[in-house]
């Protein structure tokens, strides 16, 4: 998944065409450029991984569906859709700080949803139901 599309590359360049603000008129990105182009670098491998644990952990559910597991994909994908956007949000404005800790945001909880994962594969082998 790329989230090139979404113009993150090309709206990079223009926060540093304006040189002639003053350091407090500056945005983060344009304070320091060279660590905002690192955090753009991991925007796509962490939402990527994110996506995948998420696409696991719905593979899992479904193998045997409940009200709470199915519950906990949904919030798991408004999740997933809020982190998107904020990542968006903080890209357009140029917010390093921002960016960066959504960034951090999404690898815990890519990490918690892995977590998930296998305690609910446990649980339902242990009730006989087999997953791939």
């Amino acid at each position: 998944m790329s989230y090139q599309g979404y113009g993150f590359q090309s709206r990079t360049k223009s926060f540093f065409a304006n040189s002639s603000l003053s350091i407090l008129e500056m945005t983060s990105a344009q304070r320091n450029p060279e660590l905002f182009h690192l955090a753009v670098a991991r925007i796509n491998p962490t939402l990527d991984a994110l996506n995948n644990a998420f696409a696991k952990l719905n593979q899992v559910v479904k193998s045997r569906p409940l009200v709470a597991t199915d519950a906990l994909v949904e919030g798991v994908r408004s999740v997933l859709i809020d982190f998107v956007s904020a990542t968006t949000m903080q890209m357009n404005t140029g917010n390093l700080d921002g960016l960066l800790n959504h960034l951090h945001d999404a690898t815990c909880m890519t990490h918690n949803v892995v977590t998930y994962t296998e305690l609910i594969r446990y649980e339902n082998e242990s009730r006989g139901f087999r997953v791939r």
